[in-house]
């Protein structure tokens, strides 16, 4: 063979040897594909190089609302969470169809519900964008259409004493730290700090939700008090606070300003974000950072210890024909590993997206649909988390009054790890559609959407199903001592 033909066949074989590189990862991948309700299908992807689990739920906006919400209705709230909740207490507490996990939120010693970046419901501003930074950025939409804006996000805020010069304001609706000017309105519920402050009572001029455009918020002081350090104050229906917390370079300043307030003095607040155009946006949740812009990758390069190790990822991405797609990839498992920035950025644009956005992850990474935890929380157990992204449609058909209970039959206990089992569905004896099925499972062993238990360790295995309009569960064991009797299965719901 002459040399050039040699050397043709050598760049050959390694130009198909890259393309075979590129491919098969992709191929040995599985998808499945489910229509749920009127404008939402789910989809599940396994993957197996590396392995990992993608779940996720496709909307058309104009047929299911998305809307922002946080997770006890208010930004604080009485109880061990304050203010947090779970997407499944959430979906059941609102009456949604179902949800993911939103923003990131304050954690440590203190994490309560306020979210970490800009949120908006339904116009209302409830939380000011962050300082900054890979998470400082936010998607924003109006429920009903198929627009979606990605970008960061400013703001300002002022607050002034009759008709006086207008003094900084440093926080909204968020705990009060050091040498902090804090305006809480009514929708945080509760104002508090972290270290001794003087907080007013300001009964507003007339009932208001708090705007982004700078619309002023007036009121009238009828109470100022000390404030202890982590004692929460209830801000009643018309009400805003306004806290000045003690201790930093400023707080001598913010703590007397407060402080220097007597009933029957008038404030003033005004709030302005610029970023979005208020015109068009009437929901926002924060997130960060954005993973697509115009189908390509808008990830900063360079090495990122958040960005490049893999982690449970939650993401919201838009397509060309304006469905949205909200994300979850399980990760910190045996069965699924996670992902990076840029192996979910690569995930949604392939699953059809031109724009996404990272959500919060880790262990707050959690999608729901009727009621149903779809994916596996990677701490074993969904994390209370400060808000997040319901939907609402119309439901599912109900099952036709008269027909029996789905019905599952269970493989033989105990299970054995590594060894796949097979879950059967059946309505009054006959195998139900397999197209409009749906399986999920907790705990010992992940389920695919072709009813197939994989068990990954010794334990109990909590299996849901949900197929033409009912629902079935049940339990199987995986290892343990042998012979046991089978656990009954529980009835259909519907």
């Amino acid at each position: 063979m002459p040399v050039a033909s040699r050397a043709f066949s050598r760049a050959s074989v390694s130009l198909l040897l890259a393309l075979l590189a590129l491919v098969l990862p992709a191929a040995r991948a599985q998808t499945w594909d489910r229509d749920v309700a009127p404008g939402i299908v789910f989809r599940m992807e396994r993957q197996e190089n590396p392995a990992r689990n993608l779940y996720g739920l496709r909307i058309d906006p104009r047929r299911v609302r998305a809307e922002s919400a946080l997770a006890g209705g208010t930004v604080y709230a009485p109880g061990p969470t304050n203010g947090r909740a779970s997407v499944s207490a959430m979906v059941r507490e609102h009456g949604a169809l179902g949800g993911v996990n939103g923003d990131f939120f304050q954690w440590g010693d203190d994490p309560g519900g306020d979210p970490q970046n800009l949120m908006l419901r339904g116009g209302e501003l409830l939380s000011a964008p962050g300082a900054g930074g890979a998470r400082a950025f936010a998607a924003g939409w109006t429920a009903g259409t198929d627009g979606l804006a990605l970008g960061a996000a400013t703001w300002e805020g002022t607050v002034s004493v009759n008709g006086g010069a207008p003094r900084p304001l440093s926080g909204l609706n968020g705990r009060a730290d050091a040498g902090a000017l804090v305006l809480s309105t009514d929708s945080a519920a509760y104002a508090y700090a972290s270290t001794d402050a003087v907080a007013a009572r300001v009964r507003a001029d007339a009932a208001y939700r708090l705007g982004p455009e700078g619309t002023p918020l007036r009121g009238v002081v009828t109470e100022v008090a000390p404030l202890a350090k982590g004692v929460r104050t209830r801000i009643g229906p018309g009400e805003f606070l306004l806290v000045g917390a003690a201790g930093g370079k400023r707080g001598a300043a913010a703590d007397a300003a407060v402080r220097a307030l007597k009933p029957g003095d008038r404030l003033e607040a005004k709030v302005r974000v610029k970023g979005f155009d208020w015109a068009k946006v009437r929901e926002v949740m924060g997130g960060g950072p954005i993973l697509l812009k115009d189908g390509k990758s808008a990830l900063a390069p360079g090495p990122n210890s958040f960005a490049d190790t893999r982690h449970p990822r939650t993401a919201l991405g838009r397509t060309r024909d304006g469905h949205l797609w909200f994300v979850v990839i399980d990760g910190r498992q045996t069965m699924s590993t996670g992902a990076t920035l840029a192996e979910t950025a690569e995930a949604l644009r392939r699953w059809g997206c031109t724009d996404a956005i990272n959500l919060d992850g880790g262990g707050s990474s959690a999608l729901n649909l009727l009621g149903v935890t779809l994916n596996r929380p990677s701490g074993g157990v969904e994390r209370a988390v400060a808000n997040g992204i319901l939907l609402y449609g119309d439901r599912p058909a109900p099952a036709e009054a008269g027909q029996p209970p789905l019905a599952l039959a269970l493989p033989a206990e105990p299970l054995v790890v590594g060894q796949a089992a097979k879950v059967t569905v059946t309505r009054g004896g006959a195998p139900v559609d397999p197209a409009r099925t749906l399986y999920a499972a907790q705990g010992a062993a992940w389920i695919d959407q072709e009813g197939t238990l994989h068990p990954v360790k010794e334990g109990v295995v909590e299996i849901t199903v949900l197929s033409e309009g009912g629902v079935a569960r049940a339990q199987v064991r995986v290892g343990g001592a042998q012979g046991a009797p089978a656990p009954a299965v529980s009835p259909a719901a519907g």
